[in-house]
């Protein structure tokens, strides 16, 4: 089996789980596989190291200065200040021809911004962190936005909501990828939440599972599928056993 190549773009003040996240259920699904399938790197827009929000450094692999290697997969992280930076055309230009080179195309969180100001949202459905879907929604009207989406897939693209969806986004390429030989209930194990349906309300009080060994995953009683999503900016997803 060949190598999967993952590029996953990382700005500067990125939200670093949306690149620590999948990239860590990469290299778990390489483990339990044993395949050494995917190949993940990341690329920056600067040659200094990736300051993310939370203050800590993230080094990059290569520079989006560089003419796009051979992709499979184009990920791109999101920023919480997204809205209040400009996208540069040096970004911009780098993911178009990315992604024209890619099977796939993804973006986690507000990455789904620079996937909508490349033109590669256009009459497709995506999704976004729940708290900029508005502003989402504003500037790029020809698409399809569910903000109540964990993530969605329409065709070869890919966008999943805040920061922690990030990981059911990338639960989901394995198990396309792979299939269900891959010993997917402990990856879902592994992680705050589970792999399950797309569709699955991101402001629900409780998820039942279906899944081994009688799991249920539970968001935090803060809202309920009727009302909306909480005003606070963090939405702790907590896992209970059964």
């Amino acid at each position: 089996m060949s190598t999967h190549k993952i590029a996953i773009v990382a700005m500067q003040g990125v939200q670093l789980l949306d690149v620590i996240g999948p990239s860590d259920v990469f290299a778990e699904a390489n483990r339990q596989s044993g395949l050494g399938y995917y190949s993940v790197e990341v690329v920056s827009t600067s040659g200094s190291p990736v300051r993310g929000s939370s203050g800590l450094a993230l080094i990059p692999d290569r520079l989006i200065d560089e003419e796009p290697s051979e992709v499979d997969t184009l990920l791109v992280a999101g920023d919480p200040l997204i809205q209040e930076r400009p996208l540069t055309e040096n970004l911009l230009r780098w993911v178009k021809q990315a992604s024209a080179k890619a099977n796939r195309v993804g973006s986690v969180c507000s990455g789904a911004f620079v996937l909508g100001e490349a033109g590669l949202l256009t009459g497709k459905r995506a999704t976004t962190h729940w708290s900029q879907a508005s502003e989402f929604a504003r500037r790029f009207p020809d698409v399809k936005l569910e903000p109540n989406r964990i993530f969605t897939k329409d065709g070869n693209v890919w966008t999943s909501a805040g920061v922690t969806a990030g990981i059911d986004l990338a639960l989901a390429i394995v198990e396309q990828d792979l299939g269900l030989g891959l010993p997917s209930e402990s990856l879902e194990s592994s992680w705050c939440f589970s792999n399950g349906p797309a569709d699955r309300h991101s402001s629900a009080r409780s998820l039942p599972g279906r899944l081994p060994r009688k799991r249920r995953f539970v968001l935090p009683r803060t809202s309920s599928p009727t009302t909306s999503p909480p005003t606070s900016p963090w939405r702790p997803w907590r896992s209970a056993w059964e």
